[in-house]
Protein backbone atom coordinates (compact mmCIF):
# COMPACT_ATOMS: atom_id res chain seq x y z
CA UNK A 1 0.00 0.00 0.00
CA UNK A 2 1.17 3.34 -0.61
CA UNK A 3 0.82 6.25 2.26
CA UNK A 4 1.11 10.04 1.45
CA UNK A 5 3.73 11.91 3.89
CA UNK A 6 3.94 15.64 3.41
CA UNK A 7 4.97 16.05 -0.26
CA UNK A 8 6.13 12.23 -0.19
CA UNK A 9 4.42 8.69 -1.06
CA UNK A 10 6.32 5.68 0.71
CA UNK A 11 5.32 2.39 0.16
CA UNK A 12 4.01 0.10 3.40
CA UNK A 13 2.75 -3.18 3.85
CA UNK A 14 -0.57 -4.02 3.19
CA UNK A 15 -2.71 -3.54 6.65
CA UNK A 16 -5.74 -4.99 6.82
CA UNK A 17 -8.79 -2.33 7.72
CA UNK A 18 -9.84 -4.39 10.25
CA UNK A 19 -6.66 -3.24 12.36
CA UNK A 20 -7.35 0.52 11.47
CA UNK A 21 -8.22 1.34 14.93
CA UNK A 22 -5.45 -0.47 16.67
CA UNK A 23 -3.11 1.69 18.65
CA UNK A 24 -0.08 0.75 16.74
CA UNK A 25 -2.09 2.21 13.52
CA UNK A 26 -3.92 4.74 15.05
CA UNK A 27 -0.42 6.45 16.26
CA UNK A 28 1.12 6.02 13.43
CA UNK A 29 -1.26 7.65 10.99
CA UNK A 30 -1.96 10.75 13.34
CA UNK A 31 2.24 11.41 12.74
CA UNK A 32 1.16 11.18 9.13
CA UNK A 33 -1.51 13.85 9.71
CA UNK A 34 0.08 15.87 11.54
CA UNK A 35 3.37 16.06 8.35
CA UNK A 36 0.45 16.14 6.10
CA UNK A 37 -1.52 19.42 7.82
CA UNK A 38 2.03 21.13 8.18
CA UNK A 39 3.33 20.38 4.26
CA UNK A 40 0.04 22.04 3.22
CA UNK A 41 0.23 24.95 5.71
CA UNK A 42 3.97 25.15 4.62
CA UNK A 43 2.91 25.67 1.03
CA UNK A 44 0.26 28.49 1.60
CA UNK A 45 2.49 30.68 4.14
CA UNK A 46 5.35 29.90 2.15
CA UNK A 47 3.50 31.48 -1.16
CA UNK A 48 1.76 34.34 0.60
CA UNK A 49 3.31 37.45 -0.47
CA UNK A 50 2.26 39.43 1.84
CA UNK A 51 4.61 37.80 4.59
CA UNK A 52 8.74 38.64 4.79
CA UNK A 53 11.04 35.67 5.48
CA UNK A 54 10.78 36.86 8.90
CA UNK A 55 7.17 36.46 9.38
CA UNK A 56 7.35 33.38 7.36
CA UNK A 57 9.49 31.89 10.01
CA UNK A 58 7.31 33.24 13.02
CA UNK A 59 3.96 31.66 11.69
CA UNK A 60 5.74 28.62 10.39
CA UNK A 61 7.75 27.39 13.94
CA UNK A 62 5.12 26.81 16.26
CA UNK A 63 3.30 25.11 13.51
CA UNK A 64 6.53 22.73 12.75
CA UNK A 65 6.77 22.41 16.48
CA UNK A 66 3.61 21.08 17.21
CA UNK A 67 3.73 18.31 14.10
CA UNK A 68 7.48 17.55 15.63
CA UNK A 69 5.30 17.02 19.11
CA UNK A 70 3.02 14.38 17.46
CA UNK A 71 6.01 12.33 15.59
CA UNK A 72 7.83 11.86 18.87
CA UNK A 73 4.28 11.22 20.82
CA UNK A 74 3.52 8.38 18.52
CA UNK A 75 6.82 7.39 18.30
CA UNK A 76 6.63 7.26 22.03
CA UNK A 77 3.28 5.51 22.33
CA UNK A 78 4.66 2.74 19.50
CA UNK A 79 7.07 1.91 21.73
CA UNK A 80 4.66 1.70 24.80
CA UNK A 81 2.88 -0.32 23.12
CA UNK A 82 5.70 -2.70 21.94
CA UNK A 83 6.53 -3.10 25.70
CA UNK A 84 3.57 -3.85 26.60
CA UNK A 85 3.18 -6.75 23.82
CA UNK A 86 6.72 -8.23 25.55
CA UNK A 87 5.20 -8.13 28.64
CA UNK A 88 2.51 -10.33 27.64
CA UNK A 89 4.52 -12.57 25.87
CA UNK A 90 6.87 -12.94 28.37
CA UNK A 91 3.72 -13.93 30.93
CA UNK A 92 2.75 -16.51 28.50
CA UNK A 93 5.29 -18.25 28.13
CA UNK A 94 6.65 -18.08 31.54
CA UNK A 95 7.97 -21.10 32.96
CA UNK A 96 5.98 -20.23 36.43
CA UNK A 97 7.94 -21.07 39.90
CA UNK A 98 7.15 -24.04 42.09
CA UNK A 99 4.79 -23.01 45.17
CA UNK A 100 5.48 -25.49 47.76
CA UNK A 101 8.27 -27.26 49.47
CA UNK A 102 7.31 -30.26 47.64
CA UNK A 103 6.78 -28.94 44.09
CA UNK A 104 10.45 -27.38 44.94
CA UNK A 105 11.76 -30.70 45.96
CA UNK A 106 10.05 -32.56 42.86
CA UNK A 107 11.28 -29.91 40.32
CA UNK A 108 15.20 -31.06 42.11
CA UNK A 109 14.46 -34.76 41.85
CA UNK A 110 13.42 -34.31 38.15
CA UNK A 111 16.55 -32.27 37.14
CA UNK A 112 19.14 -34.91 38.68
CA UNK A 113 17.23 -37.60 37.35
CA UNK A 114 17.51 -35.59 33.56
CA UNK A 115 21.43 -34.57 34.48
CA UNK A 116 21.85 -38.96 34.70
CA UNK A 117 20.32 -39.56 31.33
CA UNK A 118 22.40 -40.43 28.51
CA UNK A 119 22.50 -38.39 25.16
CA UNK A 120 20.39 -41.22 23.88
CA UNK A 121 17.87 -41.51 26.33
CA UNK A 122 17.82 -37.45 26.70
CA UNK A 123 16.89 -37.40 22.96
CA UNK A 124 14.63 -40.38 23.57
CA UNK A 125 12.83 -38.33 25.99
CA UNK A 126 12.60 -34.86 24.51
CA UNK A 127 10.95 -37.28 21.13
CA UNK A 128 8.21 -38.27 23.92
CA UNK A 129 7.48 -34.59 24.84
CA UNK A 130 7.09 -33.19 21.44
CA UNK A 131 3.95 -35.37 21.60
CA UNK A 132 3.24 -36.03 24.87
CA UNK A 133 1.47 -32.83 26.82
CA UNK A 134 1.57 -34.76 30.00
CA UNK A 135 5.14 -34.35 29.99
CA UNK A 136 4.88 -31.05 30.13
CA UNK A 137 5.94 -30.48 34.48
CA UNK A 138 9.47 -32.52 33.48
CA UNK A 139 9.69 -30.01 30.69
CA UNK A 140 9.25 -26.68 33.14
CA UNK A 141 11.09 -28.35 35.83
CA UNK A 142 14.26 -28.67 33.78
CA UNK A 143 13.49 -24.97 32.45
CA UNK A 144 13.19 -23.84 35.73
CA UNK A 145 16.79 -24.87 36.81
CA UNK A 146 18.99 -21.86 38.63
CA UNK A 147 22.03 -22.53 36.31
CA UNK A 148 21.90 -20.77 33.09
CA UNK A 149 22.85 -23.07 30.13
CA UNK A 150 22.37 -21.06 26.88
CA UNK A 151 24.35 -23.21 25.22
CA UNK A 152 22.56 -26.87 26.17
CA UNK A 153 21.15 -27.70 22.85
CA UNK A 154 18.76 -29.88 24.55
CA UNK A 155 17.95 -26.89 26.89
CA UNK A 156 17.10 -24.76 23.83
CA UNK A 157 14.83 -27.23 22.55
CA UNK A 158 13.02 -27.72 25.68
CA UNK A 159 12.64 -24.15 25.42
CA UNK A 160 11.26 -23.86 22.21
CA UNK A 161 8.81 -27.11 23.05
CA UNK A 162 7.45 -25.54 26.39
CA UNK A 163 6.70 -21.85 23.83
CA UNK A 164 5.10 -24.09 21.46
CA UNK A 165 2.77 -25.96 23.87
CA UNK A 166 1.73 -22.55 25.90
CA UNK A 167 0.92 -21.17 22.21
CA UNK A 168 -1.07 -24.17 21.75
CA UNK A 169 -2.80 -23.88 25.35
CA UNK A 170 -3.13 -20.40 24.86
CA UNK A 171 -4.32 -19.35 20.99
CA UNK A 172 -6.46 -16.37 21.61
CA UNK A 173 -3.52 -15.12 23.40
CA UNK A 174 -0.87 -16.29 20.87
CA UNK A 175 -2.75 -14.63 18.54
CA UNK A 176 -2.97 -11.40 20.34
CA UNK A 177 0.50 -11.42 20.54
CA UNK A 178 1.35 -12.06 17.26
CA UNK A 179 -0.97 -9.50 15.52
CA UNK A 180 0.50 -6.92 17.59
CA UNK A 181 3.69 -7.74 17.10
CA UNK A 182 2.88 -7.53 12.58
CA UNK A 183 1.00 -4.07 13.64
CA UNK A 184 3.77 -2.83 15.53
CA UNK A 185 6.03 -3.88 12.68
CA UNK A 186 3.82 -1.76 10.26
CA UNK A 187 4.01 1.88 12.88
CA UNK A 188 8.18 1.05 12.65
CA UNK A 189 8.30 1.55 9.02
CA UNK A 190 5.66 4.38 8.99
CA UNK A 191 6.86 6.28 12.10
CA UNK A 192 10.67 5.89 10.68
CA UNK A 193 9.88 7.42 7.17
CA UNK A 194 7.79 9.65 9.01
CA UNK A 195 11.00 10.53 10.96
CA UNK A 196 12.96 11.17 8.10
CA UNK A 197 10.34 13.53 6.25
CA UNK A 198 10.42 15.65 9.48
CA UNK A 199 13.47 16.29 9.64
CA UNK A 200 13.20 17.23 6.12
CA UNK A 201 9.88 19.54 5.80
CA UNK A 202 10.60 21.30 9.02
CA UNK A 203 14.36 22.04 8.27
CA UNK A 204 15.76 20.91 12.00
CA UNK A 205 18.76 19.38 12.02
CA UNK A 206 19.38 16.78 14.61
CA UNK A 207 20.22 18.68 17.62
CA UNK A 208 17.30 20.78 17.25
CA UNK A 209 14.80 17.93 16.74
CA UNK A 210 16.19 16.42 20.00
CA UNK A 211 15.28 19.99 21.18
CA UNK A 212 11.57 19.87 19.92
CA UNK A 213 11.21 15.95 21.65
CA UNK A 214 12.33 17.58 24.94
CA UNK A 215 10.02 20.11 25.12
CA UNK A 216 7.34 18.43 23.85
CA UNK A 217 7.98 15.99 27.12
CA UNK A 218 9.81 13.21 25.03
CA UNK A 219 13.44 13.17 26.58
CA UNK A 220 12.62 9.24 26.60
CA UNK A 221 12.40 9.33 22.69
CA UNK A 222 14.80 11.93 22.22
CA UNK A 223 17.35 9.48 23.63
CA UNK A 224 16.37 6.81 21.82
CA UNK A 225 16.39 8.62 18.31
CA UNK A 226 19.31 11.05 18.87
CA UNK A 227 21.92 9.38 21.61
CA UNK A 228 21.92 10.29 25.24
CA UNK A 229 24.91 12.68 24.78
CA UNK A 230 23.24 14.83 22.34
CA UNK A 231 20.42 14.95 24.55
CA UNK A 232 22.43 15.94 27.94
CA UNK A 233 24.27 18.98 25.58
CA UNK A 234 20.44 20.41 24.40
CA UNK A 235 19.27 19.75 28.74
CA UNK A 236 21.96 21.87 29.07
CA UNK A 237 21.27 24.73 26.65
CA UNK A 238 17.84 24.77 27.64
CA UNK A 239 18.84 25.27 31.12
CA UNK A 240 21.41 27.99 30.93
CA UNK A 241 18.96 29.50 28.92
CA UNK A 242 15.95 29.09 32.01
CA UNK A 243 18.89 30.42 34.49
CA UNK A 244 19.03 33.60 31.83
CA UNK A 245 15.40 33.90 31.24
CA UNK A 246 15.25 33.51 35.59
CA UNK A 247 17.74 36.11 36.34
Amino acid sequence: MQLQIAAHTIEAPDLHEAHAAELPVVFANAAVTALTDFHAAKVSIEADAHLSPVGKAAKLEPLAAAALAQVFHSLEAVEAERERINRNEAELLSTGAPETANQVQRDAEIRAWWAMLSAKERNRLLTEAEASPELGEFVRAVLRSPIPTPLDPAKQHLQELHNRIRRLENPEAAHAIAIGRDLIGWADHVLTHATAIARSATGKAPEQMARAAIQAGRERMAKKLFGVPLVEKVKAVLAAEQRRKAG
